[in-house]
């Protein structure tokens, strides 16, 4: 995910700033690459990215699960590399 994951945040917001409300929440299972630090970057400038760590691997579902629980909008859009 490291590799891609600052175009994915760059192209989400420029297709949705201006445009929609929006948040984008990043649930950290455990990675294992640079991919939180880079999306905590991404968040310390941009208050529409959150990162939920989760203090050890509990599972895709529970991943979702504190995702959906922490999401304010209308709408969900999910997603799983």
């Amino acid at each position: 995910e490291q590799e891609c994951i600052e175009r994915f945040i760059s192209e989400i917001s420029s297709t949705l700033d201006g445009r929609y409300e929006w948040e984008v929440i990043f649930i950290d299972d455990c990675s294992k690459d640079r991919t939180v630090d880079l999306i905590k970057a991404q968040a310390a400038n941009n208050p529409r990215i959150k990162l939920l760590v989760l203090s050890y691997n509990h599972g895709k579902e529970s991943a979702f699960t504190a995702g959906v629980t922490h999401a304010r909008g209308d709408y969900l859009l999910y997603m799983d590399p």
